[in-house]
């Protein structure tokens, strides 16, 4: 990692990845309470399949980042 540059956790408290992520599990429970069962099949795939999505974006992301600013290029 480059010199003074610093990571921030997007999952800390009140965070807006935190928010997004608190909604999702609320909505995964309720979607489970209305369809009476502890846990969904479907629904465990649709939260799976889409942080799934997720990483693979990060990781393309993160290579294209890579790409623009080759080891040893400082900013």
């Amino acid at each position: 990692m480059p010199e003074g540059i610093e990571i921030e956790d997007e999952f800390a408290e009140g965070k807006e990845c935190c928010l997004l992520y608190e909604g999702v599990y609320q909505a995964r429970q309720n979607l489970c309470e209305r369809l009476g069962e502890e846990e969904n099949a479907d629904v465990e795939t649709i939260i799976n399949g889409m942080e799934k999505i997720a990483r693979l974006l990060a990781m393309k992301m993160f290579e294209y980042g890579k790409c623009g600013y080759p080891q040893g290029i400082s900013r």
